[in-house]
């Protein structure tokens, strides 16, 4: 199965219905209920859209001062140019194994930056290995959004805290965790080479079916989150200004 299988919050017709109904008009509200079945209330407060393709190995350059709700509310400012950029590829093999080589030279707050990453893919899991080089002060995220057939019954664990996989929250300084599909007989296990913060919410829409209007499990994005501070090249500082960030990801059946 493709873990890595998950749609994009995009704006939907009967949307502008709903909207209505989220600026308080009690006429709006009679007339949605009269026309559709609305399964649970405040739902026009998942009418959240995505700005960029949800994939996952996303790039993303962020004010120090985002915080989690941020990020799923879609209300940040993105500081790079890297989510949505173009990036040139080489590609090779080792074995059983792909090496995909990518690199691009963007902006990020005004300033030249290089991101490379080496992805290595194989039958039990992908390696990525980052290297960063530029002036940047704020979040770098490498972004994960992960759909196991869109059931909302996985887990996470973190150390001696597990949780469900539609939740919400954030994990700090951590090296490892594991997202455990008893279903599908499939643990997936995250390695860090240093710690980071990693964050986690749920992809969540609005659909239409046959029932009527109701809120619509996607997948969960994950966020892996590193405070970076990178002087300029040019200064005498700018020894400094290269970071590297790597982990891995392995696919393991549920013997446990």
């Amino acid at each position: 199965m493709n873990i890595f299988d998950i749609l994009s919050r995009r704006p939907e017709a009967y949307h502008s219905k709903l909207t209505k109904v989220n600026n308080q008009d009690p006429d709006a509200t009679k007339t949605i209920h009269d026309q559709l079945s609305v399964k649970e209330e405040g739902l026009a407060n998942y009418l959240i859209y995505d700005e960029y393709r949800r994939s996952s190995l996303l790039d993303r350059f962020l004010p120090v001062e985002t915080g989690l709700e941020d990020v799923r509310a879609s209300k940040y400012e993105e500081l790079g140019d890297f989510i949505d950029g173009v990036y040139s590829m080489d590609y090779s093999r080792e074995g059983e194994n792909i090496i995909l080589s990518l690199s691009r030279e963007g902006v990020v707050q005004g300033n030249s930056f290089k991101l490379e990453k080496s992805l290595e893919i194989g039958p039990s899991g992908i390696r990525a290995d980052y290297l960063l080089e530029g002036a940047f002060s704020g979040l770098f995220v490498m972004e994960m959004n992960i759909s196991l057939l869109g059931s909302p019954y996985a887990t996470i664990t973190t150390g001696d805290l597990t949780s469900q996989i539609r939740s919400m929250a954030t994990h700090e300084k951590i090296r490892e965790f594991s997202i455990e599909d008893k279903f599908l007989n499939l643990i997936l296990d995250f390695r860090f080479d240093e710690a980071v913060d990693m964050w986690h919410y749920p992809v969540e829409t609005i659909s239409l079916s046959e029932q009527g209007v109701e809120r619509l499990y996607q997948g969960t994005a994950f966020l892996f989150v590193t405070n970076l501070n990178l002087p300029a090249p040019e200064t005498q500082e700018g020894m400094n200004s290269k970071k590297k960030l790597g982990f891995s990801l392995n696919f393991e059946e549920n013997n446990r």
